[in-house]
Order: C-alpha cells, then sequence, then structure tokens
C-alpha cells in the first residue's frame, strides 16, 4: 500500500493579494508524478487517483480544495459520491477514448451539479480546440502558453484564468498589466 505526501499549491489572487484556493497534488513520496500516474490500463490509473481522493477528503482545510484528475477516471469518479469544498482540476495526461472526449460536456455537467469547480488544467493552445464549447468554470495555463493568439480567446470566454509556473516578480507584473487576476 501507498504512503501518500500532499503538496499544497496556493492559488493567489494578485487584486486582493491573498490566497483563495489550493490545489493539493498528490502522489507517494519520492516518486515522480509521472512515474505514479503512468498505468497500463485506465482501472489501474483510477485506483490510484482514488487513493488520492480518499486522502484529500480526510484533510482539513480553511480554503477550498481542488484536485487533479484524468479525463478517464471521470465515469469513476461520478460513479462514488465523493464531494468537497473546491473542486477538480482535469487533466489530459493518461488514456483517453472517443467515448471520453464524447461524453465529457455531460461529465463536467455532473461534477457541477455536485458544487465542484471544474478547472482545465494545463490547457495547451493545441488543447483548445477541445475545451473551447464546455462550460468549464476557468482554465489553468502555463506562463510560457500566454504568448500563444489562443489566450484572447480565453478571454473572451469570460472565464476565470490561473497562470501557472510564474518564476519571478517581472513575471507577476506583466500579467498584472496584461489583466490577469490569479
Amino acid at each position: 500500500m501507498f504512503k501518500f505526501s500532499m503538496n499544497e499549491q496556493p492559488i493567489y489572487d494578485l487584486y486582493e493579494n491573498r490566497i483563495v484556493l489550493s490545489e493539493l497534488l498528490c502522489r507517494p513520496p519520492r516518486i515522480k508524478v509521472e512515474k505514479f500516474f503512468n498505468v497500463k490500463n485506465k482501472v489501474e490509473l483510477w485506483k490510484r487517483e482514488f487513493l488520492c481522493l480518499k486522502h484529500v477528503l480526510n484533510m482539513n482545510s480553511n480554503l477550498p480544495i481542488n484536485m487533479n484528475i484524468t479525463m478517464s477516471s471521470l465515469p469513476y469518479f461520478l460513479s462514488t459520491k465523493m464531494n468537497w469544498r473546491g473542486g477538480i482540476e482535469i487533466v489530459e495526461w493518461g488514456p483517453k477514448d472517443e467515448n471520453t472526449l464524447r461524453m465529457l460536456p455531460i461529465y463536467v455537467k455532473y461534477l457541477q451539479k455536485r458544487n465542484l469547480s471544474v478547472w482545465v488544467d494545463d490547457l495547451k493552445p493545441e488543447a483548445w480546440e477541445l475545451w473551447k464549447d464546455i462550460d468549464v468554470t476557468g482554465y489553468k495555463v502555463e506562463f510560457k502558453d500566454i504568448q500563444h493568439d489562443f489566450i484572447y480567446e480565453l478571454f473572451s470566454k469570460g472565464k476565470p484564468i490561473i497562470i501557472e509556473r510564474i518564476e519571478n516578480i517581472e513575471q507577476m507584473k506583466e500579467l498584472e498589466k496584461i489583466g490577469f487576476r490569479y
């Protein structure tokens, strides 16, 4: 059985100057994320994600918590009664099939009916076509990807955008000038 460590990644509101949300990254200590979640089939992947989700449900937090989940695990997750204050960040790595891709908008609606926020995690310009018509809570994009034209399409959706991998104060100030909030 695995022991887990939780790496808390704060989501910071640049205008209010405070942490508003925590993303919890779950994995066993001393095992890289890629190795832990690189499995042969989606059932095994779900089993590992389920262990992480159970771990989160046992935590106490004053902030809303977001947890990552792969697309292929969404049907399994929806068959549970798991719920918490915060949301799901859908990541695109892991096995995907045509049915999962077709059902994705419906899965998002079911997650929202549970009062979970639904974020697209690590959204890349090449994946925008898949997500642009799905009514998610918001998008998480790496700093390097805001240089692409798709960022203007993200802004046009009027949804929150969280920028990740901000390495220094200059990058943060650049984001504030452009109009990013998180």
